[in-house]
């Protein structure tokens, strides 16, 4: 069995913030991480480029939690394999928000 690493916040948010650049290499990307009373989140930004649907189907590997609305449940994820390595993600969430310059508009 493979040793589990738990990554704080931060570190999550490094390992995102250096897979969003291999994806997306022409692509800016601003990585925040948030620490608050009962979790972490990261918010990650950017400017036209990729659509958020491409975005967030890297980012949710680096989420910690899932959240149930129906239920008012927040639910752990196990350890992610990145680079065959395993990871606790420090972080519950990972928000993704694209802006559209008005040239690209």
């Amino acid at each position: 069995m493979s040793t589990v690493t738990r990554l704080t916040t931060a570190e999550t948010a490094k390992l995102l913030r250096a897979e969003l650049k291999r994806v997306f290499p022409r692509v800016t990307f601003g990585v925040r991480s948030k620490r608050y009373s009962g979790g972490s989140s990261i918010d990650v930004t950017w400017t036209d480029g990729p659509t958020p649907a491409q975005v967030r189907e890297i980012c949710q590997r680096f989420r910690g939690a899932d959240f149930d609305g129906m239920e008012d449940l927040k639910t752990y994820r196990g350890p992610q394999t990145i680079d065959g390595q395993r990871y606790e993600m420090g972080a519950d969430y990972v928000f993704e928000t694209r802006e559209l310059s008005p040239e690209f508009k």
